[in-house]
């Protein structure tokens, strides 16, 4: 669901609808991901688009899980809820982080804008499994990560990040952005942002990310005027073969 609709309306962990440089909107955004994490948004997506059968298995999946829980509990209540419940939460915690994090920001004229819509880290200390090049984890979901700099080679040779003004930074980390947005620190973002365009001053840039942090692209925050294309619905190519 998240790699089909890419942060978009329809993204059961979608960000798009809060500004992102506020602590309260992260707060806010949590029960979003906890119903993700419990497999209950996902469930409902499934069967609201007709794929009953997957959604059925999901449910009973979930059921299972609840049961071992239930059934450990039974036996040791204390090591279900350290070893099974808080896992959980701490899931819910991090990975919502996370999220926030990579789908911070938003192209106030094109909302789908996949290059500004998923973030681009250069040398930073944590790149699990490439994802820091995120743009292509979402062009490509299908392409094993060590494939993923030569994907990204590709598109920023054609210009495409630059043309963009893609969202990349560098010397930084997913869990250190996501505090640096949450907080508004605004000098850091600048500092750290790499305007592959060439042609912005700082105080443009800091003008830029704010206007991305804040932009919303559905929801009762919704910039008036935008046009949606669609675009979100679909990749490149699965497998990264096309050209």
């Amino acid at each position: 669901n998240h790699h089909k609709y890419n942060n978009g309306p329809l993204d059961v962990v979608t960000t798009s609808d809060k500004p992102r440089d506020s602590v309260t909107n992260f707060i806010s955004y949590l029960p979003r991901w906890l119903l993700y994490a419990v497999n209950y948004s996902t469930t409902m997506q499934f069967w609201a688009e007709g794929n009953k059968k997957v959604a059925v298995k999901m449910v009973v999946g979930s059921l299972w899980w609840v049961g071992w829980v239930a059934l450990v509990a039974f036996v040791n209540p204390m090591f279900s809820l350290a070893y099974l419940v808080y896992p959980l939460m701490e899931n819910v915690l991090l990975l919502a982080c996370i999220n926030w994090c990579w789908h911070a920001f938003l192209n106030p004229d094109d909302p789908e804008d996949n290059y500004v819509g998923s973030i681009t880290i250069y040398d930073g200390p944590i790149n699990v499994l490439n994802e820091d090049f995120h743009v292509v984890h979402h062009q490509y979901p299908g392409v094993h990560w060590s494939k993923h700099e030569d994907r990204y080679a590709k598109h920023f040779q054609r210009g495409e990040y630059s043309e963009h003004i893609a969202s990349c930074f560098r010397n930084t980390h997913a869990f250190e952005l996501f505090f640096v947005i949450i907080l508004a620190d605004y000098d850091f973002l600048v500092d750290h942002f790499v305007d592959h365009s060439g042609k912005l001053s700082k105080d443009e840039i800091r003008e830029l990310l704010q206007s991305r942090l804040r932009t919303c692209w559905w929801g009762p925050r919704q910039r008036p005027g935008i046009k949606l294309q669609g675009k979100e619905i679909g990749n490149f190519d699965m497998w990264g073969d096309a050209e």
